[in-house]
């Protein structure tokens, strides 16, 4: 192996090295916004969950229904909203169902017929979305409930993809201006005069003895 080839290979090895850290530093930008949009759902399920001990103590399903819509109405990246209201084991319990882009419903279950929630990590629209957060929630009177909200990453999700074609366009591209910058320079400073020593040793030991380099640099 020559020695342009071994310093060409040490600039790519550079390069792309330098690329898989940009590339990790994207990923770790990403976790960390996703986790601040987590935090920030969080925080809009509990003022939910307060706001709902506010209804009256005779409030029925239609009431707490409305209560649903409203908060769909009032924060868009809410794709659903379940509200499973109970009072004790042997009573009927109810789930009021809120989804964003179709009709809200009221089903009612029969004793010990509570049933768990499932959720996909796509909603209709294709839209990734978060972790669903669950929530108790103590409402007036001798009721109780547990509340669900199913969000979706709305606009971070916009600002992630932009940032991650701008972070992969920009480790590209990075990765071959630096390949070629390192590679050149490299061969112009270490590399020709190493060949040009190499060639002078060539010489030397076909018996050219009178073989000599000029000395132009102080390095």
């Amino acid at each position: 192996m020559t020695i342009r080839t071994k310093i060409w290979l040490i600039a790519v090895s550079v390069a792309v090295t330098v690329g898989f850290a940009s590339l990790g530093g994207m990923y770790l930008t990403k976790r960390r916004i996703i986790q601040d949009a987590q935090t920030s759902a969080e925080e809009i399920a509990h003022d939910i969950a307060e706001d709902l001990k506010s209804v009256p103590p005779d409030a029925d399903d239609r009431d707490l229904e409305e209560k649903l819509l409203g908060y769909l109405n009032r924060h868009a990246r809410i794709v659903r909203l379940d509200l499973y209201v109970y009072r004790e084991a042997y009573t009927p319990s109810s789930r009021i169902a809120a989804p964003r882009g179709d009709r809200p419903e009221i089903t009612r279950f029969a004793p010990f017929a509570r049933q768990p929630i499932g959720f996909t990590k796509q909603s209709s629209a294709g839209s990734a979305v978060g972790e669903p957060i669950e929530l108790p929630v103590d409402l007036p009177g001798p009721w109780k409930a547990t509340l669900v909200m199913k969000w979706t990453l709305g606009q971070v999700e916009s600002v992630l993809k932009t940032q991650e074609r701008i972070s992969i366009s920009f480790a590209v591209g990075f990765v071959i201006v630096l390949t070629l910058v390192s590679g050149l320079l490299t061969q112009r400073i270490i590399g020709r005069p190493l060949e040009v020593l190499a060639g002078a040793m060539r010489d030397v030991e076909g018996g050219d003895l009178s073989r000599r380099i000029p000395v132009e640099t102080v390095d």
